[in-house]
């Protein structure tokens, strides 16, 4: 994957094939050759079709990317232990539903599920509309200890846009 092209380097298109991984620290140790200072933040190559999905090696990256600390189930990454929060990024997975039921079904103990991905991709995949609203309430009922289910926005997208699907 192409990393450290800083943003006044070359600046991606209008709804690219690139995210951005905020932060300057992140930026040099990305890219020491050509950010050795950390001037500004780093870009890095979102998959564009079913090549680029399901790798586990992004896991770290995004959840760092998110602010995540602490121990978490992840899409994409490799199958574990079960904890109580879960991150799904439908960016990087080829089924989200798949994952989502995969949490919900193998971790009975699953408290906090967050869907993360651009507004665009979440209505894609009917992850924060009615489907899934009507989805996670028939779950709710087998599943009594999840509290908390929300598509939202990744946070390098300046809107910041957040659904609370369940309860």
């Amino acid at each position: 994957m192409p990393r450290g092209i800083c943003p006044h380097e070359r600046k991606p298109k209008f709804n690219p094939p690139f995210i951005n991984v905020t932060g300057c620290d992140r930026a040099r140790a990305l890219n020491p050759v050509h950010n050795p200072e950390g001037s500004c933040d780093h870009w890095i190559h979102a998959p564009l079709g079913p090549e680029g999905k399901d790798n586990p090696n992004m896991t770290g990256e995004l959840l760092h990317g998110e602010g995540v600390g602490g121990v978490v189930n992840c899409y994409p990454g490799v199958p574990g232990t079960c904890h109580q929060v879960c991150y799904i990024f439908v960016d990087w997975v080829s089924n989200p539903w798949e994952c989502l039921e995969n949490q919900i079904m193998n971790c009975p103990n699953t408290q906090e599920i967050y869907i993360v991905g651009s507004w665009d991709s979440l209505q894609i995949h009917q992850m924060r509309g009615n489907k899934i609203k009507s989805w996670l309430k028939g779950v709710g009922m087998l599943r009594p200890a999840l509290n908390y289910v929300g598509a939202r926005e990744s946070v390098v997208y300046p809107g910041g846009r957040i659904k609370h699907l369940y309860p």
